[in-house]
């Protein structure tokens, strides 16, 4: 069945790309043998054990890990019952994964999502013999006429009150404010381009990958024409297809803005000196997949609006550079429209929410930059306050 499953899989990605295609062994060879995967960081052999685990089962960790363990510590005297093959068979998938993915220098716990079912039959099923070796031991007579109009869950009471204690709040802050403002802002920007023309081009100042786009946008007339692009974000492409000397000298879009140039020399130099009105679609914004940057650098042109994180606003290129990004913005005629606060982030460039700013032929004097830092000032001492 494998060995068919290979060989469907081959002929359909052939068929698809063109060329004689097996998947799993350009997989390998891309992130393996190539290197690649680097690109992104790299962490410890044990990442998976250590961290991609943890974060991944959260709660059940525990008891995932007892019921793998007594798969192995309850042996039957029938090793060949079916539903043992089948655990068996369970747990070499989960370790074949996790050691396969350990090899690859760069690990995230988002690669090993698909173990998250297998895992929690593990913990279910652990969490069930329990409860199921408790009611052997206890002597008591359960009343039948209880148990016919009563509900029971097939687990230990304070196992259900862990789980609801721990997981309720945890998956509602997940659900409702963690990364919210990344989607809301889309949603946004999509309804104020219903009923107006004022959306014409957006630019997204952002780490890679940190907005789903033209996947929650639905804005047609930003679609990518030949003429350049309407919607643009920061890229960090893989250097696929280059050789190891260009590999070496490779730098991501996004690090370039945030740390070789830093944010206002990045505008310095790939943007015009003034804003076109009627803000045309920006030729080379990002690198594209599979090769170098532009032999000319970058090249964008001023978008009516921009989404960044809060934090942006405040950073500059270096500590000799006086010049915000927010007061850049400002002076270009560019002023704040809405802000979307967030969830908790790790990563400092991720924070301070979601900020759009669009412009409005509104050209900041100096005074009047130096009357709104100190009013923004006297709002965040206001919020610490509060």
């Amino acid at each position: 069945m494998g060995a068919l499953l290979a060989f469907v899989i081959t002929l359909a990605d052939t068929a698809y790309y063109g060329t004689l295609t097996f998947t799993p062994f350009s997989f390998l060879k891309a992130n393996l043998v190539s290197g690649i995967a680097s690109f992104y960081g790299a962490n410890a052999f044990h990442y998976y054990l250590t961290q991609g685990l943890p974060i991944l089962l959260g709660p059940a960790l525990p008891f995932a890990v007892l019921g793998a363990w007594s798969h192995f510590k309850d042996v039957p005297a029938d090793r060949q019952t079916p539903s043992r093959r089948v655990r068996s068979l369970l747990l070499g998938l989960v370790a074949w994964t996790i050691i396969v993915y350990s090899f690859l220098a760069h690990k995230e716990w988002r690669f090993i999502h698909p173990l998250l079912p297998i895992l929690h039959l593990f913990a279910a099923d652990y969490l069930i013999n329990l409860k199921s070796k408790e009611h052997t031991t206890d002597r008591r007579q359960p009343d039948n006429r209880k148990t016919n109009v009563t509900f029971h869950l097939p687990i230990r009471r304070n196992h259900l009150v862990y789980f609801l204690a721990v997981c309720l709040p945890l998956n509602l802050y997940l659900i409702r404010w963690h990364g919210n403002a990344q989607i809301a802002v889309t949603r946004y920007l999509h309804d104020l381009s219903i009923g107006s023309d004022r959306v014409k081009s957006i630019g997204v100042l952002m780490p890679c990958h940190s907005i789903p786009g033209q996947a929650y946008l639905h804005l047609p007339h930003l679609a990518t024409s030949s003429s350049g692009h309407h919607i643009w974000e920061l890229g960090c492409e893989p250097p696929l297809g280059l050789n190891q000397s260009q590999r070496e000298a490779y730098v991501s879009q996004t690090d370039v803005f945030f740390e070789t140039l830093g944010p206002i020399r990045y505008l310095d130099r790939h943007f015009p000196a003034s804003v076109d009105p009627t803000f045309p679609p920006s030729p080379e914004p990002f690198t594209t997949p599979g090769s170098l940057p532009p032999a000319q650098g970058w090249n964008h042109t001023w978008p009516s609006h921009f989404i960044m994180f809060g934090a942006l606003e405040n950073m500059s290129s270096s500590t000799e550079i006086q010049d915000t990004v927010g007061q850049k913005l400002r002076r270009m005629g560019y002023k704040v429209i809405r802000r979307i606060s967030n969830g908790w982030e790790e990563d400092q460039r991720r924070r301070g929410g979601v900020v759009v700013w669009e412009w409005t032929r509104h050209i900041w004097s100096s005074s009047e930059l130096i009357d709104h830092h100190v009013f923004e000032i006297s709002q965040c001492k206001a919020s610490a306050a509060d």
